[in-house]
């Protein structure tokens, strides 16, 4: 009974991330690999969910964001994030398979708490970015 209760504390006190993105296959696989990892996630297949979600799931920590989605593109939702009250200390991951020259530049910029990664990449890296991105200091907990 003691060990169930343990599990238990452990999976409440995981961070939550929310994954947007319209790839099935993406959202299935990057789930995995961070449930594997200790991560809970909430998948959303469109920009429009993602933002509900956003807004409705108090817990989330960080957001993984494809940046080429049909509907809202990551960008806009990015935005939109950004001037909403309960979401704009949710620092996001942009995930990209397109490379640009001045996407570095146009994210911090636009953005305080926005990192971002190139497709194809490894899973270290993934855990990586994620790891130092939702460890940054909120600007929320600095208001």
């Amino acid at each position: 009974m003691k060990e169930i209760q343990k599990r238990r504390e452990e999976t409440q006190n995981r961070p939550v991330l929310l994954l947007i993105d319209d790839s099935p296959d993406f959202r299935s696989l990057c789930k995995e690999i961070f449930n594997f990892n200790n991560y809970d996630v909430i998948t959303a297949a469109d920009g429009f969910d993602g933002i509900e979600y956003a807004v409705r799931c108090q817990k989330i920590r960080g957001i993984l964001l494809d940046i080429m989605m049909p509907g809202l593109s990551g960008w806009e939702v990015a935005n939109i994030l950004a001037d909403i009250s309960e979401t704009k200390h949710i620092p996001i991951l942009l995930i990209t398979g397109v490379r640009t020259n001045n996407l570095a530049e146009r994210i911090t910029t636009e953005h305080r708490n926005v990192d971002y990664l190139h497709k194809p990449f490894g899973v270290e890296d993934l855990l990586s970015k994620v790891d130092n991105l939702i460890n940054l200091p909120s600007p929320k907990s600095t208001q």
